[in-house]
């Protein structure tokens, strides 16, 4: 199953596009190769295509986790119905037992005065019992809709939780529909020869960018950026936490979990978990945040680099810091 993520702050990941184009700035000495100039209006499309598909990758990812959540509250709703439905049969079988026996007393009554029976005490004990008969009556019937209540309204409960568990399953179900398609989409455009080129020119390009030893870094942050490290070359998973591939808020919770923390699998998710930290203050093993949907999230590992899974077709790698538009900062 696919993990989807986001709300109102939708995602989407920079992609093959920012490698390809003017996301990256070249290099001073370099000249950009024909075959680079001539894949520009692919270069569009793939930064557009890959863009959109992270979007919808987060936000699967998102309304999975509230799915998940959902089906929590079913689950414990569901074996409290039980008591409360026991509970109202009682009180309608306490409710029978108590005017059967009234109306005995009083069609008693009745044949005792038909009879002769006049003695007074006796007339007022018969009234004392039947009044206090429908007394017990009137609060068992009482206590009987108060249980009515409670059962109607956990009832209702039940119901909205359903309700919404289905909506949720037809949104999945719509969105892996949209993402696969998307997939499809880009995969035909990756597959274009001159992608092929501009793509390997422009790794050529950035060979200069060392990915050098893991920093040294103490507690937590110190699993996180080796787990990062270790993780290097993985494919990216649509919906992947691992071990065999990422998307990018699987990549980043993977590192953290691995570092004995949880976050949520979705960009938004994480940002709205992580307190916010300046990028004056940034340490290695925190998270960065791109662009203004928050769609794309990685691992900062100092000196100006992050570890990130990029997207569709690509690989875990090293990035300069500064490859997409960044959004924020935060620390787990």
């Amino acid at each position: 199953m696919f993990s989807p993520a986001v709300t109102g702050r939708r995602a989407g990941r920079l992609t093959l596009a920012a490698a390809l184009g003017a996301a990256l700035l070249p290099l001073p000495f370099a000249t950009p190769p024909a075959s680079a100039a001539a894949a520009a209006p692919l270069d569009l499309q793939l930064r557009r295509a890959r863009h959109q598909l992270d979007a919808v990758v987060e936000e699967y990812n998102r309304i999975r986790e509230e799915l998940d959540a959902t089906r929590a509250q079913l689950a414990d709703l569901t074996p409290r119905l039980a008591p409360m439905r026991e509970a109202v049969e009682q009180q309608r079988g306490k409710v029978g037992a108590l005017a059967a026996g009234a109306y005995r007393i009083a069609a008693g009554y009745r044949v005792g005065i038909l009879l002769g029976a006049d003695d007074p005490a006796q007339f007022t004990d018969r009234l004392i019992v039947v009044t206090r008969l429908a007394d017990n009556q009137q609060k068992a019937v009482a206590h009987l809709d108060q249980a009515n209540h409670h059962y109607r309204k956990a009832q209702q409960a039940l119901a909205a939780l359903a309700a919404e568990q289905r909506k949720k399953h037809a949104q999945l179900r719509a969105k892996r529909v949209h993402v696969q398609g998307e997939i499809r989409r880009l995969r035909d455009l990756i597959d274009d020869a001159e992608a092929r080129d501009a793509l390997r020119a422009e790794r050529r390009r950035r060979a200069d960018l060392d990915v050098g030893p893991p920093p040294v870094v103490e507690g937590p942050a110190a699993r996180a950026v080796r787990f990062a490290y270790g993780e290097l070359d993985k494919p990216y998973a649509l919906g992947g936490d691992g071990p065999r591939g990422y998307d990018a808020s699987g990549f980043t919770l993977a590192a953290w979990r691995a570092a004995g923390r949880t976050l949520p699998h979705s960009t938004a998710g994480q940002r709205s978990l992580v307190p916010v930290v300046q990028r004056a203050d940034l340490r290695p093993g925190d998270l960065v945040f791109y662009h203004r949907d928050l769609s794309h999230v990685a691992v900062y590992v100092g000196s100006g680099r992050i570890i990130h899974s990029p997207g569709y077709g690509e690989t875990v790698r090293v990035d300069a810091i500064g490859y997409a538009e960044i959004h924020s900062y935060g620390r787990p």
